[in-house]
């Protein structure tokens, strides 16, 4: 597991009111890492955040550990295993 998609993880388990429906995983992309977050309908709101805050800051937050590890990252939530991006 790379660092960046441990911290994703980590964040999100905190976050999350039941971080044992959440699910994380990684893909190489094209472009570099993709971290996809599959949350639960119990955590989607946690992870998510009021107006999109709390994965607006996740996002940049790792894109700036990527650039500092000289990669690229692209964080995106699901709606449901295996597809249906969210935000």
């Amino acid at each position: 597991m790379h660092p960046i998609t441990a911290w994703v993880t980590a964040t999100c388990r905190a976050l999350a009111p039941a971080p044992e429906a959440l699910r994380v995983s990684e893909v190489a992309g094209e472009r570099g890492l993709v971290i996809e977050i599959t949350p639960g309908d119990a955590n989607a709101s946690r992870i998510v955040g009021r107006e999109g805050q709390a994965i607006k800051a996740m996002r940049a937050l790792a894109a700036r550990m990527a650039e500092l590890s000289q990669t690229t990252v692209s964080v995106t939530v699901l709606s449901r295993p295996g597809g249906g991006r969210r935000t």
